[in-house]
């Protein structure tokens, strides 16, 4: 369906013979990446619909009302405005009446950095019961669909791996703080490597970082970006003797190709039998992902109360983090 929508797209402009290298270009990218499938809110369904499920199972999951939520973190990239937060929709829309909340915005890594917040807030801030959400749904409109060139396709062949999700998860003040251990570095220098320009781009960025971009499509120089990412993973995780020296039953990566979370674990010398991957059938689910894999681990039966888990993710940025729990 998305090589025929891209060869729809293109058909005025491009000759048959370019249309073939288009569509085989992303093919090639697709089956790389490891990208079987993907998910898109249904014909008839809203965003908002997703967020309010998600927000809603994650309640009852935790045999709790939204009441008794005091404060909604959202990290999703998924929004229909710049301002206000989105944490306001949330609130009105699970009648969380008692909470406060705001946004957080780190690309890929925004609900780990969330739940990061949220741990530091419960013994800062007196908070007991917290509610992060993602919901990245409606992406579409950040692609890029028409090229002028076959060329011209290359940066943005990521758009095409993007899956839909929402997430909730609810967090409680009940775990020991130490049982919760973040790591992040961040490498601004590499901001160009992924990002969705606004208008006013070149108020803030140089020329020569924009030239050629589209303004409000989202683009990635994918190889750069996870070569880079993996390396400062392998930095971070092998550095840190409280990450390297544990065992750890699970692992959850940010799944931003099947090929690169595969390589993340073999440089980080983990064994295969604990990774549990998503890229391969719910594509990038973007800020989702990182739940999302833990919430499908749960309903197979691979993700157990006691369980020791790590979590390796990268985002545009450059942003990286690995984090340690125990479920």
């Amino acid at each position: 369906m998305i090589a025929a929508r891209l060869r729809i797209a293109n058909q005025s402009h491009l000759s048959p013979q370019d249309l073939d290298r288009l569509e085989s270009r992303l093919r090639r990218y697709l089956e790389r990446a490891g990208s079987d499938g993907k998910f898109w809110v249904d014909d008839g369904e809203r965003a908002v619909d997703l967020l309010r499920g998600a927000g809603q199972a994650a309640l009852n999951s935790a045999g709790l009302s939204a009441i008794d939520i005091d404060l909604i973190v959202y990290v999703g990239v998924g929004r229909p405005w710049l301002e206000p937060a989105m944490a306001n929709l949330v609130q009105a829309e699970l009648g969380a009446a008692r909470a406060t909340g705001f946004d957080v915005l780190d690309g890929c890594l925004g609900w780990l950095r969330g739940v990061q917040l949220v741990r530091s807030m419960f013994a800062s801030a007196g908070y007991r019961r917290a509610l992060v959400v993602s919901c990245e749904c409606g992406l579409d409109v950040f692609g890029r669909w028409q090229f002028e060139t076959v060329e011209a396709i290359e940066p943005y062949l990521a758009t095409f791996t993007i899956g839909e999700a929402a997430t909730a998860t609810v967090l409680t003040d009940e775990a020991p703080a130490d049982d919760f251990y973040f790591r992040f570095a961040n490498y601004g220098e590499q901001t160009h490597l992924c990002m969705i320009p606004l208008p006013h781009a070149d108020q803030y960025a140089s020329r020569d970082m924009l030239a050629a971009l589209a303004t409000g499509k989202f683009y990635a120089r994918s190889e750069e970006l996870l070569r880079f990412s993996i390396e400062r993973i392998v930095e971070i995780f092998e550095g840190d003797a409280r990450l390297h020296s544990q065992q750890y039953d699970l692992l959850v990566g940010h799944a931003a190709s099947e090929r690169a979370s595969q390589l993340a674990r073999e440089r980080l010398g983990l064994p295969e039998r604990i990774y549990f991957p998503t890229h391969a059938a719910y594509g990038n689910t973007v800020a989702s992902s990182l739940p999302l894999g833990l919430s499908l681990a749960i309903q197979q039966g691979r993700l157990r109360r006691g369980d020791k888990v790590i979590i390796v993710g990268g985002a545009s940025g450059i942003s990286v983090g690995v984090a340690s729990f125990t479920f």
